[in-house]
């Protein structure tokens, strides 16, 4: 794909993880550093994407009820999701695929409400704890069926920011979507207003850090008139009825999960369960919840938005 440039900057965009990713670097450096960060994604995307036939998680998927082969990243980036599970007490649980599809997240036509029964059939196969790890070969129960929509391209994401410092880029930015930004260096970014189109509701400065988005805007579906958000809270088996929540962290994958796992939580918890997260990763977030209230870990700029 052609090279989109500014005065002081070039940048290209391409679909790849289910969004359009951009990479801005410099106008200095070589366009062949953009084309390396492209085919490092592309890679990631095949080896890791559970949608990606043939993937890692692809393959765990389908051997459930049997042992996969998995690597040393994918058993890392698992046991760190299973200690943010743990804290949202099974709110956030990269199992819930069966939830999602019962929803009508992956059929086209119209969609209906589940039936209670319906939903707590889907819950029996929506558990991480069982999600067994041994050495290089992980099991999911039969039934099963891990998405990873909510980290892999965030843990792409870190992958491509180290290659390019690797490559001597010190300024520029890794967009996924929009709602996953990476800053090398230092950026500001606004704050979409959760309520109000085209707003923003603050601005905030990153540095080598991450800012992760997840709202109900970001993938909903309409049932009789009632947009329901794709961020389900997987111990009620409903729907987070939150509308939008930030983090900051200097690593993305820690970003994106964490920012998913807080906004699937249900309100009330937030202050609990962000407090327990943070014994054990560096982050900040907020919550803007449906009544306009704005719940955050302390972070100034994020104390004083406006909705």
């Amino acid at each position: 794909m052609p090279q989109t440039a500014s005065k002081t900057y070039i940048s290209q965009t391409r679909r790849l993880f289910h969004c359009n990713f951009r990479i801005k670097i410099p106008a200095h450096h070589d366009e062949a550093i953009i084309e390396r960060g492209f085919a490092l994604l592309e890679y990631i995307d095949a080896l890791y994407n559970s949608y990606t036939p043939g993937s890692v998680f692809h393959n765990i998927n389908a051997n459930a009820g049997r042992w996969a082969d998995i690597d040393e990243n994918t058993a890392i980036m698992l046991q760190s999701i299973a200690k943010i599970s743990q804290a949202t007490n099974g709110a956030y649980d990269i199992t819930m695929m069966p939830l999602l599809k019962l929803w009508g997240f992956y059929r086209d036509g119209e969609t209906s409400f589940p039936k209670s029964q319906h939903i707590q059939q889907a819950l029996k196969n929506t558990d991480y704890t069982k999600i067994q790890l041994d050495g290089h070969k992980a099991m999911i129960s039969s039934g099963q069926e891990i998405i990873t929509g909510s980290f892999i391209k965030a843990f792409a994401v870190d992958v491509l920011a180290k290659q390019l410092k690797n490559e001597g880029v010190t300024n520029g930015v890794i967009n996924a979507g929009g709602s996953t930004i990476y800053a090398v260096n230092s950026r500001n970014i606004n704050l979409p207003h959760p309520f109000e189109d085209d707003e923003k509701c603050g601005r905030i400065s990153i540095a080598n850090a991450c800012f992760s988005l997840s709202a109900t805007m970001s993938g909903f579906i309409t049932i009789d008139g009632k947009k329901y958000g794709h961020i389900i809270n997987a111990k009620t088996g409903y729907p987070s009825e939150n509308v939008q929540c930030g983090v900051i962290c200097k690593s993305a994958f820690l970003s994106d999960v964490l920012s998913t796992a807080l906004f699937a939580v249900q309100e009330d918890d937030f202050e609990t369960v962000a407090t327990e997260l943070k014994h054990n990763f560096d982050f900040e977030a907020y919550l803007i919840t449906q009544q306009r209230v704005v719940k955050t870990t302390g972070y100034e700029p994020f104390k004083v938005l406006s909705v």
